[in-house]
C-alpha cells in the first residue's frame, strides 16, 4: 500500500513537472529582430532610457533561440557595433528576453566598417599588401665625410627594429614604412654621450627627419598608422657603414586605424 501511494506521489509530481516545462516553452520569447536589423541596445542589461543605462548601436548578426537551462531561456542576440574611429567593432551578445526593454530598431543602414583581405602564403604565414623590403641583405657601405645617399638612408631607417619587416613563417606580424615626406638637415660633428653607435670626434652625423605611413598585418586585423613623423640621424661608423637611429627632435605619433580583415 505504501508503494502504490509513493508511486501515486511520483506520478503527481512528474505530471507537475511537465505542465510547468510546458508552460515555460509556451513562454519562450520570440526573437522580435532579424540579422541585418540596425538596432540601438544596452550593454549592460537596463531598460533604455534608465540613468544607469550604457547605449549603443549595432547590427544584429546572429539571433539564436536558445534552449531551456536552469529556468530560463538562453537565446540571444549577437550584435556588430557599429564602429568607432580608429577601433575595430566589437561583437556582443544579449540575451533575447531584454529585447522589450533594452532594444529599439534604428533603421537603415548602419555605418559600413573598413575592411580588407588577409593575403596568407602556402605556409599560412600572412603577407603584407606589396613587397617588402629585403633588410637581412642590405648593403650599407660608406665613408665618413661623403655625402649621405638619400635613398639608402630612407631604406635604413624603414629597416629599424619595430618598422619594416616580413612576418615570420606561418606566423602574422609583416609590417610596411611608406616615408611621405625625407629632409636631411645640417650635419655635426659627433657629440659624446649623445649621439649613439661607432663614432670618433671627427664622425659627421647627419640629422633626418621624416614623416611616414606604417601598417602591420595580423591574423584578425590591420593595424595602420598615418601622418607620423620621427627625427633620427645618420651616420658612417668607424666600419666604413652607412647607420641610422632614433633621436632627440620633433614627434608625432600619427592617427591610429584597425581594419577588419576577412578571408
Amino acid at each position: 500500500m505504501k508503494r502504490q501511494y509513493r508511486a501515486l506521489i511520483d506520478v503527481a509530481w512528474f505530471g507537475v513537472a511537465l505542465m510547468t516545462v510546458s508552460l515555460s516553452v509556451q513562454a519562450q520569447p520570440e526573437p522580435k529582430y532579424r540579422v541585418g536589423d540596425h538596432v540601438e541596445f544596452t550593454t549592460n542589461g537596463t531598460c533604455l532610457g534608465s540613468e544607469y543605462a550604457v547605449p549603443a548601436k549595432g547590427t544584429i548578426t546572429k539571433a539564436e533561440r536558445g534552449n531551456y537551462v536552469f529556468g530560463n531561456w538562453t537565446g540571444a542576440y549577437t550584435i556588430q557595433e557599429d564602429p568607432i574611429p580608429g577601433k575595430l567593432p566589437r561583437m556582443l551578445g544579449r540575451p533575447i528576453a531584454s529585447q522589450d526593454c533594452s532594444f529599439r530598431s534604428l533603421g537603415g543602414a548602419a555605418p559600413a566598417a573598413l575592411t580588407e583581405k588577409i593575403r596568407r602564403d602556402e605556409n599560412g604565414t600572412v603577407l603584407a599588401d606589396r613587397e617588402v623590403l629585403d633588410c637581412d641583405n642590405l648593403k650599407h657601405d660608406g665613408r665618413n665625410g661623403q655625402p649621405p645617399p638619400p635613398e639608402l638612408l630612407k631604406k635604413l631607417i624603414r629597416c629599424l627594429p619595430g618598422n619594416e619587416h616580413p612576418s615570420p613563417v606561418g606566423q602574422d606580424g609583416a609590417t610596411t614604412m611608406d616615408l611621405t615626406e625625407f629632409t636631411i638637415g645640417a650635419p655635426h660633428r659627433w657629440r659624446t654621450y649623445i649621439d649613439m653607435g661607432q663614432g670618433t670626434p671627427n664622425t659627421m652625423v647627419y640629422p633626418v627627419h621624416v614623416r611616414w605611413n606604417k601598417k602591420r598585418f595580423l591574423i584578425d586585423r590591420n593595424e595602420q598608422t598615418t601622418e607620423a613623423e620621427n627625427t633620427f640621424t645618420c651616420f658612417a661608423d668607424a666600419d666604413n657603414l652607412w647607420q641610422c637611429g632614433y633621436a632627440e627632435g620633433p614627434h608625432k605619433d600619427g592617427k591610429k586605424q584597425e581594419i577588419m580583415v576577412k578571408p
